[in-house]
């Protein structure tokens, strides 16, 4: 079951630990970094921290967005198992609805249907 958690509900060590045993965790997504460059922000988590999903926050003209924070090349779903095409897509499907504009470079593990969800491939 996936759920959406403010920061203040987020278990950091658990998070943390996700990352750490993660088949794809990066720095980017350790919780010290990412209070670092989006001091808000927020997650989805499923089950005891098996799958993470940070949602970096903002708020312009009473909008609320999800962005891709300075300094931080790839975020989007780290598990500790792989991951598939649907689990990616159940991860997106539970970004709550308040979030209007969402621009954020999913990890390379990170796989989606061109069909299902507006994309840009980024050439690094």
């Amino acid at each position: 079951m996936i759920k959406y958690l403010q920061n203040h509900q987020i278990e950091k060590s658990k998070w943390d630990a996700c990352i750490k045993e993660s088949v794809n965790g990066m720095v980017y997504a350790n919780s010290w970094y990412l209070d670092i460059v989006a001091e808000d922000w927020e997650a989805l988590v499923e089950d005891d921290y098996e799958r993470v999903f940070p949602l970096t926050t903002g708020r312009k003209w009473g909008i609320d967005y999800l962005y891709q924070p300075v300094f931080t090349q790839q975020l989007g779903l780290f598990s500790k198992s792989s991951l598939s095409q649907d689990t990616v897509s159940c991860f997106l499907d539970s970004i709550p609805e308040k979030y209007k504009f969402i621009e954020i470079n999913l990890n390379t593990f990170n796989k989606v249907g061109s069909n299902t969800y507006p994309l840009r491939v980024a050439h690094l």
